[in-house]
């Protein structure tokens, strides 16, 4: 999954960051099927002033009960 980042005037299009379970500070392993960043949701969940990213993966085993799904919140989705 790729995050471009924005603001007012738009799009930042030139510094995308790249974003999958095998990335440092998110959970979980890459695993086929897992379609991690299937669904999406952003918003300021934590309540820092900062929008924070629900990334949905629809077919992540939990717990031993395959394809349960999960959610992953990204708090610190910054420009690096």
């Amino acid at each position: 999954m790729w995050i471009f980042h924005g603001g007012a005037t738009g799009l930042d299009i030139a510094n995308p960051r790249h974003f999958n379970q095998d990335t440092e500070g998110v959970p979980g392993d890459m695993a086929g099927y897992d379609r991690f960043g299937a669904s999406l949701a952003a918003g300021d969940l934590n309540g820092d002033g900062w929008d924070d990213l629900a990334v949905g993966a629809s077919g992540e085993a939990v717990g031993g009960a395959g394809a349960a799904g999960s959610v992953t919140v990204l708090t610190e989705v910054r420009r690096a």
